[in-house]
């Protein structure tokens, strides 16, 4: 970064300072945090072998203000930049001392010739294929793209070689008329039926020719994966899953819960529900089946590949993301589930019935049956009103956990997983007024003097705030409180591995 024209940089920031205070946190003007940005492609570099090994040929299309050339140029690689012209892009470019080569993506035309062959070619965050006609916004055809694909990887990738596509989402249609941003899921398909790595979460693929036919040692020379790769479990919700699968597609850790035959994480909150799931997937407990959709989504059954992660995780990582307790009939429940199977289709009464319950409180039995008239009536034919439904109804009860149970309840789960555990509580967030969002803030510090009192090794993601700020690293710009923004789960990722690596 040393290299990096900073008054050039302030002098941009300054020239765009009015219009950005108007943009979407999402809009171009976001590559000026150059720092971020190019901590982001440094992943890249890593995932792709590009930080070790010889000096290659790189080509990066779609190169918006040369990050990613600046990465590669610092490990000695050759880069061609290509992209529109765009004067914000330009002054980028400039302050990191990168030059772009302004070429057009165009659908069913290949590219020009660019000095010969190349190593590898990435893609990211496409924007080329966007037709920008409409509405309805247009996209290009499953033959576009197979012949752009076909132009790289006949005309300028050269074998062993490597092709890396980061998609954008696209707006579609979806059976019920609304729009939606989702990732092209048929050239997804398309491109894993023909021999790529897909990763359809992200929107990512990647083409190896070294894997259609290289030599042993050319594919030994390409790997970019290390020697060991540590087998990490995860109980958690999606902020910990997530970041953890991103770090299995870059090769630094082995996701153990990729295992699970269900094909999905199983999201925890609650300490309680952790202790509650490892007890059922070794067989120690046997939960009623009709409790089963209050506790995990779609109900549990315990798998092999469930029990085969815990027995071979070499190191956990739990997050404890809530200080409140539902239980019915001594089995914990799951918040989002309880409000999924009962207080979503129950109307009015089942919302009655919920402040009841969070107010510490017992429904009357007047309020219970209203509830289970109105269930009844919605499913009337559609679904069975079960056994299940009437106990949460009579039998659920709250209580907020004190530090000391979340302490003991972290106690437990670390002598049952019996392995090196990392601890995550939630992340503590701002309010559009700038406070603190209070009821986050006191059970993050529960979770955070709980695992300091037991000595347990802790990853606050208060950190994550502090250094990049909420806008860029929660979703929807920072005002969605539960979940990462897309381009940041790979940071998160690699904290939570680095952190695994300082205990293990």
């Amino acid at each position: 970064m040393a290299t990096v024209d900073c008054a050039g940089l302030d002098a941009l920031r300054a020239k765009y300072a009015d219009v950005m205070r108007g943009a979407h946190p999402d809009s171009a003007y976001k590559y000026l945090d150059v720092a971020f940005h190019t901590r982001q492609k440094l992943l890249l570099a890593s995932r792709l072998g590009l930080d070790q090994g010889p000096p290659r040929r790189v080509l990066d299309i779609g190169t918006g203000g040369g990050h990613f050339p600046f990465v590669c140029r610092f490990f000695g690689h050759e880069v061609v930049g290509i992209d529109v012209d765009d004067p914000l892009y330009d002054g980028i470019a400039a302050c990191l001392g990168v030059q772009r080569t302004l070429v057009r993506v165009r659908p069913n035309t290949p590219l020009p010739a660019l000095g010969g062959r190349f190593d590898v070619i990435v893609a990211c965050n496409t924007t080329f294929n966007d037709k920008e006609q409409g509405p309805p916004r247009t996209y290009w055809s499953a033959a576009e793209w197979q012949y752009f694909l076909d132009d790289l990887l006949d005309n300028q990738l050269r074998s062993p070689g490597r092709l890396y596509v980061k998609l954008n989402k696209e707006y579609r249609t979806d059976a019920a008329g609304r729009e939606r941003l989702v990732y092209n899921r048929d050239l997804l398909d398309r491109v894993a039926r023909n021999g790529a790595a897909v990763d359809r979460r992200h929107g990512m693929f990647e083409f190896s020719l070294a894997a259609r036919g290289a030599r042993p040692a050319d594919k030994a020379r390409s790997s970019s994966r290390p020697a060991h790769r540590l087998r990490v479990l995860s109980l958690g919700s999606c902020r910990v899953h997530e970041p953890l699968a991103a770090a299995h597609g870059l090769g630094t850790i082995d996701y153990q819960n990729r295992r699970f035959a269900r094909g999905r994480p199983v999201y925890l909150h609650d300490v309680q529900e952790a202790i509650q799931f490892v007890r059922l997937v070794r067989g120690e407990t046997v939960m009623p089946v009709d409790l089963r959709p209050f506790a995990y989504e779609s109900g549990l059954r315990p798998d092999h590949g469930m029990a085969l992660a815990l027995q071979q995780a070499e190191c956990v990582v739990v997050e404890a993301c809530t200080d409140k307790h539902y239980e019915a009939a001594g089995w914990t429940l799951n918040i989002n589930e309880i409000h999924r199977q009962l207080v979503v289709p129950g109307g009015r009464p089942a919302e009655d019935w919920w402040q009841t319950i969070d107010a510490g409180q017992r429904p009357s039995t007047r309020l219970v049956e209203s509830v289970e008239a109105e269930l009844q009536s919605r499913w009337r034919t559609r679904r069975r009103f079960g056994a299940g439904h009437r106990r949460v109804l009579r039998e659920l009860v709250f209580r907020y956990q004190a530090m000391a149970e979340i302490a003991r309840g972290l106690d437990r789960l670390q002598g049952l997983l019996a392995r090196p555990m990392l601890v995550v509580p939630h992340v503590a967030v701002r309010q559009p007024d700038g406070c603190f969002l209070a009821e986050r803030l006191q059970h993050v510090a529960k979770t955070c003097q709980a695992a300091s009192t037991l000595g347990l090794p802790m990853l606050d993601p208060r950190q994550f705030i502090d250094r990049h700020g909420q806008s860029r690293v929660l979703a929807d710009g920072g005002s969605d409180f539960h979940h990462y923004a897309a381009d940041y789960v790979p940071v998160v990722g690699c904290e939570i591995v680095r952190a695994l690596r300082e205990i293990v």
